[in-house]
């Protein structure tokens, strides 16, 4: 198998182009060692393309175009093989390689951290001091502002959460500034705690005497309810008297007219009965002229119902001479059949 060291080794070819392809033949990885294989070879390939006619008319011809296609092919796979073999063995140095950078890597990346071990730590440690430092800082910033809508309960719990950071020496230069921030946010949190504490005492108040308003208010309409109440008790009793005083003399003046009514009625009584029986007389004689009309009535519906019928029988005897070709009589007699119902499925409108 050529290896790298082999590939490595400087050459030249000492051939003329006339012989690169027997010599690529010979020994593929020559184009690996020598940069000016690879040209010589494709050049002297191109020759052969443009020497060869291109006869496609003829069997013979295509087949020589087919054959040299399928060398040039096959020309390919030695040196493709060849590669692929020195790819191989750079594969196998370069994982040793690759095995050996990475157990340096590790051991000496482990040393480099056990040195700086110390440091790293006290670097740790100075971040999460300065950490610490700012976010007591910021605290003591937010805790300062006191939102609208804080209740008692939630100012305490702030009090105690910023009462609870110990202010030291670990502050450094921060330390002066630390106990500043923090003593004007708890004079911010227990100002605006006397604020609320003396907000609720006036709504206390102020609720109290809403309430005692609202109570006398409350018993000032109760006795306004009573007072008239009262009053309409009173007015009530005195018009039930005057209604039960102008009752009995209704029911007098009732009683009397009651009387002559009375004396009417036998009166209206009297001439209602004559009038009756004059009415059932004109009744009477209004039934029978209404018995006469009706019968002069149905005699001429009867007659003018005959008359009709007997026209629509003439014109269908007529139009039975007309169009049938026949005789009156026979002509009648169809008719008269019709009407009787003896011919099927044949009828006169009326």
């Amino acid at each position: 198998m050529t290896d790298a060291a082999t590939l490595e080794r400087p050459a030249t070819i000492g051939h003329n182009s006339a012989a690169v392809g027997e010599m690529v033949k010979a020994e593929p990885a020559v184009v690996y060692r020598d940069e000016t294989v690879l040209p010589a070879l494709v050049a002297e390939i191109k020759a052969e393309i443009a020497a060869l006619p291109v006869d496609l008319k003829t069997a013979g011809g295509r087949a020589a175009i087919a054959s040299l296609s399928a060398s040039i092919s096959r020309r390919k796979t030695p040196i493709i093989d060849a590669g692929l073999a020195l790819t191989e063995g750079w594969r196998k140095q370069t994982t040793a390689v690759n095995a050996l950078k990475t157990k340096v890597a590790t051991q000496l990346d482990a040393l480099r951290d056990e040195a700086r071990a110390p440091l790293t730590a006290w670097e740790a440690a100075e971040e999460k001091r300065k950490t610490a430092i700012v976010s007591a800082l910021t605290f003591f910033a937010q805790a300062a502002v006191v939102p609208a809508g804080s209740t008692i309960d939630s100012i305490d719990a702030t009090v105690a959460r910023v009462e609870a950071i110990q202010i030291g020496h670990e502050f450094g230069d921060s330390e002066t500034r630390a106990k500043e921030d923090q003593f004007a946010a708890l004079a911010k949190l227990r100002e605006a705690r006397a604020s609320i504490v003396k907000a609720d005492a006036e709504r206390a108040e102020l609720e109290k005497l809403r309430a005692e308003a609202q109570e006398r208010e409350r018993q000032a309409q109760a006795a306004e309810a009573k007072r008239l109440a009262e009053e309409a008790e009173r007015e009530r009793i005195a018009n039930a008297e005057k209604r039960a005083a102008e009752a009995a003399e209704a029911k007098l003046k009732d009683e009397a007219e009651a009387a002559i009514a009375a004396e009417r009625r036998k009166a209206q009584e009297a001439e209602q009965a004559l009038a009756a029986e004059q009415a059932r007389q004109r009744e009477a004689q209004a039934a029978e002229q209404r018995r006469l009309d009706a019968i002069a009535a149905e005699d001429a519906r009867r007659q003018a119902d005959q008359d009709h019928r007997g026209a629509v029988m003439r014109a269908a005897k007529e139009a039975l001479m007309e169009h049938g070709g026949i005789g009156e009589g026979p002509a009648k007699k169809l008719v008269l059949a019709i009407v009787a119902g003896t011919i099927p499925a044949v009828t006169l409108k009326f």
